[in-house]
């Protein structure tokens, strides 16, 4: 039960991770994101 407990949350940091990196590639790839939305 651990062994599954603990391969959920290494998913989970990993996803976790993965976004953050997303998200931080996209602001600095197009800047504030709110401003080209609005033009």
């Amino acid at each position: 039960m651990f062994y599954f407990i603990a391969k959920k949350m290494m998913y989970g940091l990993l996803v976790l991770i993965g976004v953050v990196v997303l998200v931080f590639f996209l602001f600095q790839g197009f800047g504030d994101p709110s401003r080209l939305v609005m033009g």
